[in-house]
């Protein structure tokens, strides 16, 4: 791996900050000045200040304005290393701005998760947004430069070929790093994914117990699931264990559309305006419970009265719709937490990914079969 030259500010903030954690400055003592520093070590003031500035910041050294620069205990100290999240350029879904709006708001949570637990565990945290992985590379190479970097943290807001390409170049670099992924993906080992099931199979018994004998499934098309079914992982795997369970032919029940809002659009509403049509509507992804709401205001179906709704996703906008939905929670803040401890050495390494059971958030979509 080629890396860029470290500026001269990053390699005198390493040597005084070896120098406190090796005792051979101790605490309370006062550093030189910012003069005699520039002389010991023959850089600019610029590159003094820059120095100083990181290592205040990261809690080595304390200023005490008018008196100096004194060594705080290092064990006191923030730990230095730093976690870089990596997500897809937002512009890379190219026109399909409706994927896009659920994506901005999972992401939402992923930031908001990551700065408190960097707060929690006294790290740094940066974001790389990323086309491909040269652009990750580059990313890369100005993070190393300035930075130790802790571990690298993929989000599930990247395109899977595009997340693949970048794990091999990170495993080729020797690079720490994790991936945060949904179920109905390829699993990595090194991988924090969600088990959709347990909250899936309650939401579907949950509707069953209000009487619901027709429960629709919409998803994106069978076949894209590949050996997820036979894995018993995926969504559609548990609706399908389900219906298997309870005896009900799932068949003419499934809705399977593209992840495009037309092919969305009309195939939730062929089975909605269908002569008969189902009495609860379990959902896929977030935005197509969104299109499902959209077409029961057309056609005058009341939600929950006349439709329960089920969504996937518990994304910020799940509460904020009328009626508030009630979701599959794929607990993507839960699941960045999670990769912050397994790359700060919290959790053990195994040769088997983490998954993390999803939950069932119960709203006001819902009511008893008429």
């Amino acid at each position: 791996m080629k890396l860029t030259v470290p500026t001269k500010s990053s390699v005198l903030k390493g040597v005084i900050r070896d120098e406190i954690t090796s005792g051979k400055r101790s605490e309370g003592e006062r550093i030189p000045g910012e003069h005699e520093l520039c002389k010991m070590y023959g850089v600019s003031r610029f590159t003094v200040r820059d120095a100083i500035a990181q290592l205040a910041d990261e809690g080595f050294l304390e200023k005490r304005h008018g008196v100096g620069t004194f060594v705080k205990d290092p064990k006191k100290a923030k730990k230095h290393g730093l976690i870089l999240l990596v997500r897809q350029e937002p512009k890379s879904f190219g026109e399909d701005t409706f994927r896009y709006r659920i994506d901005e708001q999972r992401f939402t949570e992923v930031v908001q998760t990551a700065s408190q637990t960097s707060i929690d565990k006294q790290v740094i945290h940066s974001i790389c947004v990323c086309r491909d992985c040269e652009t990750l590379k580059r990313g890369l190479n100005n993070i190393l430069e300035m930075s130790e970097l802790q571990g690298v943290i993929l989000t599930q807001n990247l395109d899977y070929p595009v997340k693949d390409n970048m794990i091999a170049m990170l495993e080729h670099w020797g690079l720490n790093y994790c991936s945060v992924d949904d179920a109905d993906r390829p699993i990595h080992k090194k991988s924090i994914s969600i088990d959709p099931e347990p909250g899936s199979l309650e939401a579907l018994e949950d509707l069953w117990s209000l009487g619901h004998r027709r429960i629709a499934f919409t998803g994106k098309p069978v076949h894209d699931y590949g050996p997820c079914i036979g894995n018993e992982t995926g969504q559609y795997a548990s609706f399908h264990k389900f219906c298997k369970n309870r005896n009900i032919d799932h068949t003419p029940l499934t809705v399977s559309t593209q992840w495009s809002y037309n092919s969305i659009y009309h195939g939730i509403k062929e089975i909605l305006t269908c002569a008969s049509r189902p009495t609860a509507l379990f959902c896929q992804s977030f935005g197509r419970a969104l299109v499902a709401l959209e077409i029961c205001r057309e056609t005058g179906i009341k939600v929950p009265e006349q439709l329960s709704i089920i969504a996937s996703d518990n994304v910020m906008e799940a509460e904020a719709t009328p009626p508030p939905l009630n979701c599959i929670d794929f607990l993507v803040g839960q699941r960045t937490r999670i990769a912050f401890e397994y790359l700060l050495g919290e959790i053990p390494e195994t040769d088997m990914p983490i998954r993390v059971p999803s939950a069932y958030i119960r709203r006001n979509s819902t009511a008893s079969a008429t």
